[in-house]
């Protein structure tokens, strides 16, 4: 199901599963420049007419790197408030849980889909990903795979341990608003 919502100049839309739980892909578009592709962990609270503080920072670095929108899917796509629940959703397509794995499978198409349309590629999924990090090289190798030879691969910056960091991580390396993309 697509969803548009248009408030002031910007053009808010979410391609979410029929049954609601799964969040294939949602973007935000304020002008006209090229948008930029951002693969993050799981959905956020935002949908297709609220944003929520993690989609106003990915706006805002976006922006300020000159971009005029973000196309934003996840590595799991599963809409929950409770990270565990993402992180059990690849153990069970791991373990044979065969709903899960073709929900995986078929995201993975969706994230391969939206790279291969895009000139920039962000990913954001953090420290998280170490609970996964089986799914999350698949998630990447997908991203490598799919991407056009002209499009640039980044990260605002690597957390300790060497994933891409998320825009709200907190701590000693917060990343501002301004943010400069780095090649990952």
């Amino acid at each position: 199901m697509n969803v548009m919502h248009a408030q002031s100049t910007m053009v808010r839309s979410a391609n979410v599963s029929p049954c609601g739980q799964y969040l294939w892909s949602f973007s935000r578009t304020w002008d006209g420049r090229p948008r930029l592709l951002v693969v993050m962990f799981n959905p956020p609270t935002a949908d297709h007419a609220t944003d929520d503080p993690t989609i106003l920072q990915l706006c805002a670095i976006a922006s300020h790197n000159g971009f005029g929108g973000i196309v934003v899917v996840h590595g799991i796509p599963l809409c929950s408030r409770y990270l565990g629940d993402a992180i059990e959703m690849t153990r069970h397509a791991i373990t044979g849980r065969k709903k899960d794995a073709r929900m995986l499978q078929q995201n993975l198409e969706v994230i391969a889909a939206e790279v291969r349309r895009s000139g920039a590629v962000l990913i954001a999924w953090g420290a998280l990903a170490r609970k996964c990090p089986e799914w999350f090289e698949q998630v990447l190798d997908t991203i490598r795979s799919s991407l056009p030879d002209c499009a640039t691969l980044y990260c605002v910056e690597k957390t300790a341990t060497g994933y891409p960091m998320h825009p709200m991580a907190k701590g000693i390396k917060s990343v501002p608003k301004t943010a400069a993309l780095q090649v990952w």
